[in-house]
C-alpha cells in the first residue's frame, strides 16, 4: 500500500502546473507544522524537529521560486511572510512552543487556500509569485 501512495504522490507531483506545485508545497507546510504542534504538544521532541525540519524547508524552497520580475509587490509581500514563518518556527522549536506553532497553521492553511483558487484560475495570479521560474 505504501508503494501505491508514494507512486500516486509522484504522478501528482510530476503532473501538477506550477499553480498546482506551490499548492502541494503548502499542503505539506500545513501538514507538516500540524503535526510538529501535535508532537511538541506531547513532549515528542524528536518528532517535532523532524516535522519543523520539513516545514522550514519547505518555506526555504517557497522562498527560492519566488519571481522577482513578477508581481513585485506580491512578491515582497509573500517574501516577508515566508521568512517571518521561518523564524517563528526555529523560535517554537528551540522554546518547544505548540502554541506558536498552532497560530500558524491556519495563516498557511488560508494561503493555501489562495493558491488552490488561483491553480484553478492561473489568469488571475499567473505563476508570478511562487510557480517556478
Amino acid at each position: 500500500m505504501h508503494n501505491l501512495v508514494k507512486a500516486y504522490q509522484r504522478v501528482r507531483i510530476t503532473t501538477a502546473s506550477p499553480e498546482g506545485l506551490v499548492v502541494l508545497l503548502f499542503e505539506g507546510l500545513v501538514r507538516f507544522s500540524a503535526s510538529a504542534a501535535d508532537a511538541l504538544e506531547e513532549g515528542r521532541w524528536r518528532d517535532a524537529g523532524n516535522a519543523l525540519e520539513r516545514a522550514v524547508e519547505i518555506l526555504a524552497h517557497l522562498r527560492e521560486s519566488l519571481r522577482e520580475d513578477s508581481a513585485p509587490s506580491v512578491v515582497s509581500l509573500l517574501d516577508r511572510t515566508y521568512a517571518t514563518w521561518t523564524v517563528c518556527l526555529l523560535r517554537a522549536q528551540i522554546s518547544r512552543d505548540a502554541a506558536s506553532v498552532r497560530a500558524l497553521v491556519p495563516q498557511m492553511d488560508a494561503l493555501c487556500e489562495a493558491w488552490r483558487e488561483a491553480a484553478e484560475s492561473p489568469s488571475r495570479i499567473g505563476a508570478a509569485a511562487g510557480g517556478g521560474r
